[in-house]
């Protein structure tokens, strides 16, 4: 629903109680946000949820993803955790997360109808170091992943994030309604597997379940991988 009033009367004297926010964002709330900093650093000391979302507005008035990444982004405190955010643009995503402090607290990311390449996501969770739990669509990548062109694309684009140290395990595949072809959760859970110190566990919907784990099957015995083999039998044994 849409926010009624024309500054922050509803965020005052309140902020420093304030630990759960689901809230929709318009041009207009993102320029009160900002106008009255109403989540700056010293504020929202307790906030550990926040969830965001895209308000559609009426004609002629359009927020593009990129300024409601950056809000959305913006409303995270010192204390926050869990970080919900509906369908973000990865590029826009990492690039808010880039500029922004105060996210080293933040455990479990949940992007909803995320759009983006592996690289852009891979990127995100290089950004934070301490997030345990994800949650988004595969990144899009052009090639199998039993194809030595995706063992080449991992050694080539990733050789800098090898061996992350931090704490992401646990991934959960969002896909849409229609959705099938499990070749890029298979993708990017490789990528995941190899380049992330700490992974081992992918949620996969029952019914992409078996697809899934036929993809990174072929992926081991193409012997592409062969050095990674323990890590990626770990995503057939603790696939949920």
């Amino acid at each position: 629903s849409a926010y009624i009033f024309g500054d922050d009367t509803l965020f005052r004297e309140n902020s420093n109680l304030l630990e759960h926010l689901d809230i929709d964002i318009d041009t207009s709330l993102a320029s009160i946000l900002q106008r009255y900093k109403v989540f700056n650093g010293s504020k929202c000391l307790k906030l550990r949820y926040v969830s965001a979302r895209k308000r559609e507005e009426r004609v002629g008035i359009t927020m593009d993803s990129a300024e409601f990444v950056k809000s959305a982004v913006n409303l995270i405190a010192p204390t926050t955790e869990y970080f919900v955010v509906y369908h973000p643009e990865l590029r826009d995503i990492a690039g808010a997360v880039a500029t922004r402090r105060h996210l080293e607290n933040v455990r479990s990311l949940y992007l909803s109808s995320s759009k983006g390449t592996l690289r852009e996501l891979i990127q995100l969770v290089r950004l934070l170091p301490n997030m345990t739990n994800l949650a988004c669509f595969p990144g899009s990548v052009d090639f199998g992943p039993d194809s030595v062109h995706f063992r080449e694309y991992i050694d080539n684009h990733f050789t800098d994030y090898r061996e992350l140290k931090h704490s992401f395990r646990r991934w959960k595949v969002l896909t849409c309604g229609a959705y099938d072809d499990n070749a890029p959760a298979a993708q990017t859970a490789l990528a995941f597997a190899i380049l992330c110190v700490n992974f081992d566990l992918v949620f996969v919907q029952p019914r992409h379940r078996i697809i899934f784990e036929r993809e990174v099957k072929g992926a081991i015995d193409s012997g592409f991988y062969d050095e990674h083999v323990e890590k990626l039998q770990r995503l057939i044994r603790y696939t949920r």
